[in-house]
């Protein structure tokens, strides 16, 4: 049987395991309403630049907040140098959160995979899910592999 102060410590990481979960959900909760705000702020800075208004690039928040929203890719490349390894992106995505980098959007993990998938500096290897850096030789290894063809494409209907 545990000591008390075993248990008490049980105990309390039980507690602190709670709180960073409830500060996780309010975390995404609070990156889906900055989503959302910001998209309202473009919209209307649209719609002051069609009527012939000049938005003060000083004050404009979706140029700020568009600049913000691409730092974590810059720190998601800096983690997988870092880490020296191919990591899964959902993995990834809790790294960056751990360290406080904002990913935007409802699904922050998804948004994350996105921006990998435009960017030229990352790669998936042969795992699902899984990314490195292009100039790594296995996601390279991978990124030939997956292009070159050798995959019949899938039609609605027919079995396989």
């Amino acid at each position: 049987m545990p000591s008390t102060y075993v248990q008490t410590l049980q105990k309390k990481r039980d507690e602190v395991l709670a709180e960073v979960r409830k500060l996780r959900a309010e975390m995404s909760e609070l990156g889906a309403r900055v989503a959302s705000k910001e998209n309202q702020l473009k919209n209307i800075e649209d719609l002051l630049s069609l009527e012939g208004e000049s938005v003060d690039q000083n004050q404009a928040g979706v140029q700020e907040a568009a600049h913000s929203g691409s730092k974590f890719i810059e720190h998601a490349h800096r983690l997988l140098a870092e880490a020296a390894k191919p990591m899964h992106y959902r993995e990834l995505a809790e790294l960056l959160t751990r360290d406080g980098a904002y990913i935007p959007g409802q699904d922050p993990p998804a948004n994350l995979l996105a921006h990998m998938s435009r960017d030229a500096r990352f790669g998936r290897t042969r795992s699902r899910g899984v990314y490195g850096l292009s100039d790594w030789p296995a996601v390279r290894a991978a990124s030939r592999s997956t292009r070159s063809g050798t995959r019949a494409p899938r039609r609605r209907g027919v079995k396989q």
